[in-house]
């Protein structure tokens, strides 16, 4: 990662946090969330848990595969209509984490955004589609993946 690619990355991950964290009101779903492959991106399923919020939702999700990769994201989906409604379009804001290379000592930043969508079904169940452009990893080919999970009391 270049000196401008790693000043974005971390720009975009201060956003994340600073946004987030102050806003985290409570648990909204806890599910799994599926990637899709593309680019250098496998297929993987991992945990993810979801948070309501002022603007939106935050999200957490962790990826580990059985040869040592990992991906970690946090990500903070914003509204666009000031009122929840079924059905929303978010836009997505990401940043993360991902170790792919055995030989590196530390894990690299990425960072992206791209456009998410939520359906409730019912007052249990949460389904959510995303497609993001995450530098340096989904990039040009986005990170699709899916949401399904159960909505917390």
């Amino acid at each position: 990662m270049g000196t401008h690619g790693g000043r974005w990355a971390v720009i975009v991950w201060l956003l994340v946090w600073i946004v987030g964290l102050p806003s985290l009101s409570a648990i909204d779903a806890i599910g799994l969330r599926l990637l899709i492959p593309s680019g250098r991106v496998p297929f993987w399923v991992g945990p993810e848990v979801s948070f309501r919020t002022e603007y939106g939702y935050g999200r957490i999700a962790l990826h580990l595969s059985p040869d040592g990769r990992t991906l970690m994201l946090g990500s903070a989906d914003l509204r666009l209509h000031a009122e929840p409604v079924v059905g929303e379009t978010l836009v997505r804001l990401t940043a993360g984490l991902y170790y792919f290379d055995p030989t590196h000592s530390l894990p690299s930043l990425l960072a992206g955004a791209g456009i998410a969508y939520r359906h409730p079904f019912g007052e249990s169940f949460v389904v959510g589609l995303s497609g993001e452009f995450l530098y340096p990893l989904a990039l040009p080919a986005p990170l699709f993946s899916v949401f399904g999970g159960v909505r917390w009391p």
